[in-house]
């Protein structure tokens, strides 16, 4: 399971610096640095299991794997559980790659193997609390993720994660301050900025969201946050001429559809349920034949989401998950 090349540690150790920074470069540095301690001992399985999580780094940029990458993430993972079954990151791993392939029986094994293993490792209870997420107990996966922190402390991710969840539970001083963390950690972390910006919206600090808005790269993720701020601050016209730039970019041919619940985000912000739920159940209506990641992270995005939480008939909104089952 472990190395007994000085080389080859070092390679793997520089791979999970960049693992955890999770920059949009980062997946390739790191796994640029795994592949080399495998080059130099192929017996290595956590840096089979590390560079297996690059490839699920890389979705969350939008990059779904082609036929080469799958192959190249299937071995690894496959050389992963062989060398290192007895490591809970492997089977951890093993969880992801196959909640992408949209196994879920073979995911939820992993799952429990690797909690088994480990119980009190970070990301075993990050897992954990994801999937006690998707099941729609918030407050349970909220629990773990502040374990996790607890056991990892300097990990950008896992502080992001909790401000997420903790912005989605209302506690909306302890979000900002856990994501602020997360951005100093690593501040090319993704979607630390508008989430950041989102937390500022709810607390009504407007013009300070709207700050961070205009340092954001032109897209969908600032759009909705000047489409938010606008209409938080009275600028009416602004935010209309953002919320249309977001929601044609979210009705494009090949737009992502978690694209659609940033324009039901939106409605929901301004008050407009009807036009809210719909943006939602467009959303949940991804065929997951074509994009089990993007129905998936659908799913997820809705249970986190502080805006829609707040519809005062989200109780219309279960029928709905319950679609994407």
């Amino acid at each position: 399971a472990d190395t007994t090349s000085e080389q080859a540690f070092e390679q793997y150790l520089n791979g999970r610096y960049f693992l955890n920074r999770r920059g949009e470069s980062d997946a390739m540095r790191a796994r640029r640095y795994f592949e080399r301690a495998l080059r130099l001992d192929p017996s290595y399985a956590r840096a089979w299991a590390g560079l297996a999580a690059t490839y699920v780094i890389a979705l969350d940029y939008g990059q779904p794997p082609d036929i080469q990458v799958q192959q190249a993430w299937s071995k690894a993972i496959e050389q992963a559980l062989s060398l290192g079954p007895g490591i809970a990151e492997t089977h951890v791993r093993a969880a992801q790659y196959y909640w992408w392939r949209g196994d879920w029986r073979r995911s939820e094994e992993h799952c429990k193997l690797a909690i088994g293993l480990n119980p009190s490792d970070s990301l075993v209870l990050s897992v954990s609390g994801s999937k006690a997420l998707l099941m729609g107990h918030l407050h349970e996966a909220l629990a773990l993720q502040r374990r996790a922190v607890a056991v990892d402390p300097l990990s950008p991710s896992g502080r992001a994660n909790l401000g997420v969840y903790l912005a989605a539970a209302g506690m909306l001083d302890e979000a900002e301050a856990e994501l602020r963390h997360a951005k100093e950690l690593s501040p090319t972390l993704p979607m630390i900025d508008s989430n950041i910006a989102n937390v500022l919206v709810l607390q009504r600090r407007f013009d300070e969201s709207l700050a961070i808005a205009e340092q954001m790269p032109v897209g969908a993720l600032r759009d909705q946050i000047l489409g938010l701020a606008h209409y938080g601050a009275g600028n009416v016209v602004a935010a209309d001429a953002a919320l249309a730039d977001l929601t044609r970019r979210a009705h494009a041919p090949d737009a992502d559809p978690s694209l659609k619940l940033r324009v039901a985000e939106v409605h929901a912000f301004r008050g407009d349920e009807e036009q809210a739920l719909r943006g939602v159940e467009q959303a949940l209506a991804t065929d997951p034949s074509e994009s089990i990641h993007a129905a998936i992270q659908a799913r997820v995005e809705i249970m986190i989401s502080p805006f829609l939480s707040a519809l005062k008939d989200w109780m219309h909104l279960q029928p709905l998950l319950a679609q994407g089952d």
